[in-house]
């Protein structure tokens, strides 16, 4: 991999659907993937051919997506400006495991072989007073502290 790779989608985001069983007339099954989802996928490609990265091929990586919300019209300005401050939690749909889901996906065969080789993850989500948009990282792995067990075998 050459470098780190940076880029904004912007807009509204979407969270990966539940692919979608249709019965048809015949008594057969048809499983499909939603259009709002496939749509997202094809937006977040586009996106990021547009910046020319290359491809990581089939080396392990780390990926960051910081999922920015719109601040509802319908917030108090004190309840605004905690948001802008970030002291109040973006706790809204769709779910950011979702969003990146849709984001890892769309990137499968593009940014990287498959999305199995992200070997970290973090995903965050953020307040923004003007329109909604996710930055994606996507770099060398990068180790996160972690919280160290000590795991016995056979102690309960």
């Amino acid at each position: 991999m050459i470098g780190d790779i940076i880029f904004t989608i912007p807009g509204t985001f979407t969270g990966k659907q539940r692919p979608q069983t249709v019965t048809l007339r015949n008594g057969r099954s048809l499983t499909y993937t939603p259009k709002k989802t496939v749509n997202y996928e094809t937006f977040v490609k586009l996106i990021y051919l547009e910046n020319h990265f290359p491809n990581l091929q089939k080396s392990p990586f780390f990926m960051q997506v910081d999922i920015y919300y719109q601040i509802p019209k319908s917030y108090s300005k004190k309840l605004k400006e905690q948001c802008l401050k970030q002291q109040a939690e973006p706790i809204k749909k769709p779910d950011d495991d979702n969003i990146v889901k849709a984001i890892s996906d769309a990137l499968n065969g593009i940014a990287y072989y498959d999305d199995s080789q992200r070997t970290e993850l973090i995903a965050t989500k953020n307040w923004t007073d003007g329109p909604p948009f996710v930055v994606v990282l996507i770099s060398k792995t990068k180790k996160i502290p972690r919280i160290q067990f000590n795991i016995k075998k056979g102690e309960d």
